[in-house]
């Protein structure tokens, strides 16, 4: 039995329009032996007081667990707190 090549993460942000009251949806791929096993869907609403530094914090620990991640968002990725 040979090593498995690590996988490839993905980090994918999209700006589409959501309702009102949403900020951000994240959607965390969990992965396991190399093949998708989970996904968690996180709805981050706008009235959120600290929802950037919540938004940073789960795409940081999901990317450090190996998990993929995509953010949908009407806003553009500057305007949620993060450097192009």
């Amino acid at each position: 039995m040979g090593t498995q090549k690590p996988r490839k993460q993905l980090v994918t942000f999209t700006r589409r329009e959501l309702v009102e009251a949403i900020f951000a949806v994240v959607r965390v791929s969990w992965y396991k032996d190399g093949k998708e096993f989970d996904v968690e869907e996180i709805q981050l609403e706008s009235d959120l007081e600290e929802k950037e530094y919540v938004l940073h914090h789960i795409v940081k620990s999901a990317l450090m667990a190996g998990a993929d991640v995509t953010v949908v968002s009407p806003f553009f990725i500057d305007e949620m707190g993060w450097e192009k």
